[in-house]
């Protein structure tokens, strides 16, 4: 019993990062399909529609990788792991925002840059709260 509810917690941000990013994927697709129209929500400024519509499909794809790091956030909280997810939260954000502050002083810093950056800190939180997560999982249920 135990090793099924072992797999059962193993298998739980699988399923629900699978059905978060369906439903992403739905809504991206749509807000990208009438992004002047979604953007036009926000604003009714030509040149900023304009501008927002170029680089909707960017900010589209590099915030997939949000849900990521949300989902192994909520599983490492889950099992009573709150302080470890907000010390790991705050290193990694302090070493993106070290390069951030070099890319600025460089001058190499740009949109394009910023929102891949923001992606790869989500990406590299998920994994490390992810093998946080089964190191708990199977030293809780052997």
């Amino acid at each position: 019993m135990a090793e099924k509810n072992k797999n059962k917690l193993l298998n739980l941000p699988f399923i629900a990062l699978t059905i978060i990013l369906i439903i992403y994927l739905i809504i991206a697709a749509i807000l990208y399909i009438i992004r002047p129209l979604s953007i036009a929500f926000f604003t009714n400024k030509p040149e900023i529609i304009e501008r927002a519509s170029s680089i909707l499909l960017l900010v589209l794809f590099t915030s997939i990788a949000q849900p990521f790091f949300e989902v192994a956030k909520f599983n490492l909280q889950a099992v009573g792991k709150e302080k470890i997810a907000l010390v790991i939260t705050g290193v990694v954000n302090l070493l993106i925002f070290g390069v951030l502050i070099y890319l600025k002083q460089s001058s190499e810093l740009n949109l394009k840059t910023i929102l891949l950056l923001l992606s790869c800190n989500y990406l590299v939180l998920y994994i490390i709260f992810t093998l946080f997560y089964r190191l708990e999982i199977n030293k809780t249920i052997h």
